[in-house]
């Protein structure tokens, strides 16, 4: 049961990412540099959520001499992707609404 709900979430997710894409080109009636600029921006939620293990399962150099010890919830990671696909964008429209 948990893969297929691995699976719904992922196919979910690229659903809301594609509905993101269409509105922008809706709205700005061409492809253009910010469309493009999004389609990019969205590839980090949509690979949080569909490659949680093996992002959270990460053990090493963090940069500027950070190290990373201990695995990640999986659970936590794609939660994190989530927040940033559904929950940030809700965030910033209440913040710039006018």
């Amino acid at each position: 049961m948990a893969g297929m709900w691995s699976l719904a979430s992922k196919i979910i997710a690229v659903v809301i990412a594609t509905a993101y894409l269409i509105g922008m080109v809706l709205h700005e009636q061409e492809i253009n540099r910010g469309v493009l600029s999004l389609s990019i921006l969205l590839l980090i939620p949509l690979g949080l959520i569909w490659f949680p293990e093996e992002i959270g399962g990460y053990i090493g150099g963090a940069g500027h001499g950070g190290y990373i010890d201990a695995a990640t919830p999986s659970a936590l990671i794609s939660f994190v992707g989530w927040f940033f696909l559904i929950g940030m964008p809700v965030v910033l429209f209440l913040l710039f609404r006018h």
